[in-house]
């Protein structure tokens, strides 16, 4: 494990709450059909041993009409798959947050993987997963997902460094066009100026980063601030958005969103 790789787990294990990534560095194994059936049993490490698909990235060659991924900043390639620019908006159109935002555009196919989401449906737009963790959490070809008890889409993270090589986590953005790597300037451009800076605020984190809540208000969503303490209700309603930055390149290498705060 590489220097960078292993802060990186490091970091994932202390900011991401849930433990996602607290097996960072473990491979699937090799080709074979994975369902929830015929898991095989868990390996000392904490991981369900799995045969996962072969190590090339899987991606639908046709997305049914209500997954395509739409927008003014959406481009269909030639070939398949799209583009899909940085969305930079002004004010509090920042904070809005509308039922595109619950997901992730998946570039390679033009999909969006969204919270709530059946697995059926996921596993129909990005195939198997590589394999499944002790918590259930299933890493695909570039992103973690983890079902709830009727196995839709609960919590999405895309992240650097957790990857097998033949994984492209790059390959999915935010419907607004931020990725892995984008600086905390193009953040804010898009998302707002509320996130934490250990630079600048003398808090114990080792890491940029912006938490962000939605609160669910009818068909619609309403932001909700970056305060976990401030907020009301059903918190099993509210959406969290999380974006952690890395210490070293000072790039975006965590993106998760799930259902719940």
């Amino acid at each position: 494990m590489t220097k960078t790789k292993k802060l990186l787990c490091i970091g994932l294990s202390a900011l991401l709450a849930a433990g996602i990534f607290s097996g960072c560095g473990k491979k699937a194994t090799d080709s074979g059909n994975l369902t929830e059936n015929n898991k095989t049993s868990q390996s000392d490490t904490g991981h369900e041993d799995t045969s996962g698909p072969d190590s090339t990235p899987y991606a639908a060659q046709s997305v049914p009409h209500q997954f395509e991924a739409e927008g003014d900043n959406v481009t269909k390639l030639d070939g398949g798959g799209v583009d899909v620019a940085v969305d930079t908006r002004d004010g509090d159109d920042r904070y809005e947050f509308d039922d595109e935002d619950l997901g992730f555009v998946d570039t390679m196919s033009g999909a969006v993987i969204s919270i709530g989401m059946s697995i059926d449906d996921v596993e129909s737009l990005i195939g198997e997963p590589r394999y499944i963790d002790g918590q259930d959490n299933r890493f695909y070809s570039g992103i973690a997902i983890k079902y709830d008890d009727d196995m839709n889409v609960e919590r999405l993270v895309v992240a650097a460094g957790n990857m097998e090589q033949s994984d492209s986590p790059e390959r999915f953005v935010t419907p607004r066009g931020i990725k892995l790597g984008a600086s905390v300037e193009d953040f804010a451009s898009v998302y707002g100026d509320q996130y934490n800076d250990p630079q600048e605020g003398g808090e114990d984190i080792s890491a940029t980063r912006a938490v962000r809540y939605y609160t669910q208000n009818g068909d619609d969503y309403e932001y909700a601030g970056n305060d976990f303490n401030t907020l009301t209700g059903d918190k099993l309603s509210v959406i969290t958005q999380s974006f952690i930055f890395s210490p070293e390149t000072g790039g975006l290498s965590v993106i998760s969103l799930q259902k719940g705060a």
